[in-house]
C-alpha cells in the first residue's frame, strides 16, 4: 500500500562527530546510521520514520598526520579493503587516476577523505516517492566543506543479499522493510539503481562495481536540488 509522502524530509544521525582524541586505527573510519525522517505540516508537525541509512567517513587526511597506519586502517573491515583495492593507489591516500577522471576530483587534494554510503532502506509504503535520492542528495549536502573528497557506493539492491552474510537480527530488519517481497533479479536491480544513482550525480568507475562524486558542491546547487546532476 503506498502513503502520500509528509514534506519536508530530514536526516536524523545517531552520532555526528569523530572521535580525534589519541586515535587508534578504527577511530578514522567511522560507522553513522540513521534515520530518515518526514514531517507532516498538515497533521500537527507529526514525524514518520521513512527510513534509514548507514555510512562510512573515512579520514585519510587525520589518519596520515596522526602517524596512523594505513594499511591498518583500510584492512579494518573487508568492505574498507574493496573499496580503497578499487579506487585508491598504492600510496593508500591518493585516488586512482581513472576515479580522479570519473567524477572530477582535483588531482592535487592532499589525501582523499572518503564517505561510503553502505545503506539505505526506505519503508514499503514511501517507495516510488524519491525517498531514496532526496535522502542520498541531504547526505551530500551535508558533506560538502567537510574535508572530503568524494563520495562512493555500490549500486547493489539489498534485497539479492546472500542470507548466509546476515546476522539474524539483519535478516529480521531485512524482513522489516519488505526485501524479501523485491524481486530477486539482481542485474535488472544493479541498472536501476546505477540509473537511480546518476540523478544525484553518480558515475560508474569503470573495472569496479563503484559509483563514485565528487564532494565538492556543484556550480549551480539549485539544479543540482532539482535533479539535473552536478552542473560543473
Amino acid at each position: 500500500m503506498s502513503t502520500n509522502l509528509p514534506s519536508p524530509l530530514s536526516l536524523r544521525f545517531d552520532a555526528t562527530d569523530l572521535r580525534v582524541v589519541e586515535p587508534a586505527e578504527s577511530d578514522w573510519a567511522q560507522n553513522l546510521t540513521g534515520t530518515i525522517v518526514s514531517t507532516d505540516i498538515n497533521d500537527n508537525f507529526r514525524e514518520h520514520i521513512l527510513g534509514k541509512f548507514e555510512l562510512t567517513v573515512i579520514n585519510v587526511a587525520g589518519a596520515v598526520d596522526a602517524g596512523v597506519s594505513l594499511a591498518a586502517l583500510w584492512d579494518d573491515t573487508q568492505a574498507m579493503t574493496d573499496l580503497r583495492s578499487a579506487l585508491y593507489r598504492n600510496d593508500m591516500r591518493q585516488l586512482k587516476a581513472n576515479v580522479q577522471q570519473a567524477c572530477g576530483v582535483d588531482p592535487q587534494v592532499r589525501h582523499a577523505n572518503c564517505v561510503s554510503f553502505d545503506r539505505m532502506m526506505i519503508y514499503p509504503q514511501y517507495r516510488g516517492k524519491g525517498v531514496g535520492l532526496r535522502a542520498l542528495r541531504t547526505l551530500v549536502a551535508h558533506f560538502w566543506g567537510r574535508e572530503i573528497a568524494l563520495f562512493a557506493l555500490i549500486p547493489s539492491p539489498l534485497q539479492c543479499t546472500t542470507g548466509q552474510y546476515l546476522s539474524p537480527d539483519e535478516q529480521a530488519e531485512y524482513r522489516s522493510f519488505g526485501l524479501h517481497e523485491l524481486p530477486q533479479d539482481k542485474p535488472t536491480g544493479v541498472a536501476r539503481l546505477r540509473a537511480y544513482w546518476a540523478q544525484a550525480g553518480f558515475v560508474q568507475v569503470p573495472g569496479t562495481p563503484y559509483m563514485v562524486a565528487s564532494a565538492a558542491a556543484p556550480a549551480d546547487v539549485c539544479a543540482w536540488w532539482a535533479g539535473g546532476g552536478r552542473q560543473d
